[in-house]
């Protein structure tokens, strides 16, 4: 009975058009290839729609429609304020409830959100891909080089530009020679001392490898002698090409192809010692640069493309070319059926399907990231061109 009900809404519901993704360029929403390439999907299509608790995404799919609002087409403004108004008209979950009593409630609160979502958006498919997952790694070091912390994170050199959006949305990096737009020193270069003098070590830290995961991942924490936390994100990279080494070591017969994992490779390092590990690593010539975040609080995540906080589990990294960068996304494949909020990029985050779910930060989150390898399939959830507005009308 109750599938019957959804294909009703279905029906009804597929009145509306979904504002193409190419017009959501500019404005802050990234455009993506979307665009006249396939139908929007009936709701009924989205595996464990009905079941996800879609209330636990509300604050991350809000903080989007916040950041884009200015500026974006009528239609997405229109969507975003329908959905912010259920989220504001929601009957609040009893304080003290428990058991049963709070179930019901949350499931209450997901159906009228999700009743909200059907509404005022289209699901429209972008493909099958593959589903891994990203943290924020917690580190010891030090302001100063002093003791066990001798490896540094850098801030960018003064020679460091980044031109526009590049090739496939994504900003391109590296220092102006002769007019040109060349790399910077590559890691093994930098690992050999490219940098050193210039006074652009934010800190030091007690674990290379450690440091060299921190990269991959983006942004990080670092704690300092003091009990003091610093937070590290994302500032630019060399210009280098990124290489897994992971890949690498498949290739090499290191660790079969089964058995890749983060953990995996670290078990490697440590078996091999410190000159493999640094030579394996220089295999990558990508390099992160890094900046120290203000003012985030020990809850928030860190901010992501978009510049907002990162939400555990229902926060996504996507390619910006192919799903718009601040579009509720609909993410089925495996144990992961959920709607995330696309909010930031990835250097090995590239086409249709292809996603990276933040997790978290500390280790248990890295366990959980390291973990996620799925085939999943996506849904871009796009406003109605004829979406309601917050009164309620058309």
């Amino acid at each position: 009975m109750e599938k019957q009900r959804q294909i009703a809404r279905d029906e009804a519901r597929a009145r509306g058009v979904a504002l193409p993704a190419a017009k959501l360029a500019g404005a802050g929403v990234a455009g993506g290839l979307l665009a006249g390439t396939a139908r929007p999907a009936l709701w009924s299509e989205l595996p464990g729609w009905e079941s996800d608790a879609v209330g636990e995404a509300m604050p991350a799919v809000l903080a989007s429609c916040r950041a884009v609002n200015a500026g974006a087409p009528d239609a997405w403004r229109r969507s975003c304020d329908a959905l912010s108004q259920a989220w504001r008209n929601l009957p609040p979950v009893p304080a003290r409830a428990s058991g049963a009593r709070l179930r019901e409630a949350r499931q209450l609160r997901d159906a009228r959100l999700r009743d909200a979502l059907e509404e005022n958006f289209i699901p429209t498919p972008v493909g099958e891909g593959l589903l891994t997952g990203y943290y924020e790694p917690v580190l010891r070091g030090s302001r100063i080089r002093v003791g066990d912390f001798q490896t540094p994170l850098h801030a960018p050199p003064s020679e460091h530009v980044q031109l526009g959006q590049g090739d496939g949305q994504r900003p391109l990096h590296g220092q102006m020679l002769d007019g040109k737009l060349q790399p910077l020193p590559d890691r093994a270069a930098i690992q050999n001392g490219a940098l050193d003098g210039r006074g652009l070590e934010l800190v030091w830290v007690d674990d290379p490898v450690e440091a060299f995961f921190l990269q991959i991942q983006g942004s990080g924490r670092v704690v300092l002698p003091d009990g003091k936390m610093l937070r590290l994100g994302y500032a630019g990279q060399n210009g280098q090409p990124y290489r897994s080494i992971g890949r690498s070591l498949i290739d090499r017969g290191d660790v079969a192809p089964e058995n890749m994992s983060a953990d995996a490779i670290r078990r490697w390092m440590t078996k091999v010692g410190y000159d493999r590990t640094a030579a394996l690593m220089a295999e990558n010539p990508s390099y992160i640069f890094f900046r120290v975040n203000q003012g985030l609080r020990p809850d928030q995540g860190p901010p992501g493309a978009m510049g907002i906080p990162l939400t555990p589990e229902r926060s996504i990294a996507v390619d910006p070319s192919v799903v718009p960068l601040g579009a509720p996304v609909f993410v089925a494949g495996g144990n992961i059926r959920r709607l995330v909020a696309a909010q930031d990029t990835g250097g090995a985050i590239r086409g249709p399907g292809r996603g990276d779910l933040f997790r978290g930060w500390g280790p248990e989150a890295g366990k959980r990231a390291g973990n996620l390898r799925e085939p999943v399939r996506m849904w871009v959830l796009m406003p109605r061109a004829n979406a309601l507005v917050a009164d309620g009308s058309r």
